[in-house]
């Protein structure tokens, strides 16, 4: 009689029922201080670009004081959202976020799951996961319309999608296609879906008190706690193939 496989290392067995389970926030901030250095260093790579958002974001925001007090004076000034330059420099801001979203989802998302599933992260291995960054930027198309899905059904609606979505980052880290990643996703996902939208709600009311009492501080502690928390989703929920994707021997950008 062959012994059952411990879910979370092979596909979920049937006979088990998953569940979201909170504690995954607790465990998520135990594993999160095993590489704090390496997040810390992934992190830290996006403040250039917020340096100059800020630095383009300065001369609009002069403009904009400009057009208030010339409007208590009673002078006709063209609002500088209608300008050329403020239209090309918000289109080129939206490109640059969402390019830095793209490169921080890869990464993230790649030493998340390696440290779930066990592997010790090395500050040189923490871009490995760039190579993913084509089914990512799709997965995040993807995302979005499924967050736009839920915002007709308001408040509720947006929690049930990213809480069924809840492994999707790190599906894609284990080199699923955006596709696969959003199907397999749901169907794990949709017998705790009241539950894994609950998970999404406090989770994300949690982070956002945070930040604010931190001034912003702790987003460099709750972003990866982020990620990691979809890898523990996607073991428990999903479970990882019997042959990992992953690695633990691959410490550079290249494949096995």
């Amino acid at each position: 009689m062959s012994t059952p496989t411990p879910p979370g290392y092979d596909s979920t067995p049937s006979y088990i029922t998953p569940k979201v389970d909170f504690g995954w926030i607790g465990e998520a901030w135990q594993i999160y201080q095993k590489a704090w250095i390496s997040w810390l260093l992934l992190y830290l790579v996006t403040i250039p670009f917020g340096v100059v958002s800020i630095l383009y974001t300065l001369p609009q925001l002069k403009a904009s004081v400009a057009l208030i007090r010339s409007m208590s004076a009673g002078i006709s000034v063209v609002p500088p959202a209608q300008t050329f330059s403020y239209q090309i420099t918000t289109w080129l801001l939206d490109i640059a976020s969402f390019i830095v979203v793209i490169f921080i989802s890869s990464c993230a998302s790649d030493i998340a799951l390696r440290q779930v599933r066990g592997e010790r992260i090395e500050p040189g291995s923490i871009f490995r996961g760039l190579r993913n960054g084509l089914q990512m930027f799709l997965y995040w198309i993807l995302f979005y319309i499924a967050v736009l899905v839920g915002e007709l059904g308001c408040c509720i609606g947006i929690n049930v999608s990213m809480g069924l979505l809840l492994p999707g980052f790190a599906m894609i880290a284990d080199r699923e296609s955006a596709g696969d990643t959003v199907t397999k996703s749901f169907a794990r996902m949709k017998g705790d879906w009241l539950n894994a939208a609950l998970f999404s709600f406090v989770y994300g009311l949690l982070s956002f008190l945070v930040i604010i009492l931190t001034l912003d501080i702790a987003s460099f502690i709750l972003g990866p706690m982020t990620f990691i928390i979809s890898a523990l989703a996607y073991r428990d929920m999903v479970g990882f193939p019997p042959t990992a994707n992953v690695g633990s021997q691959d410490n550079g950008f290249g494949d096995r």
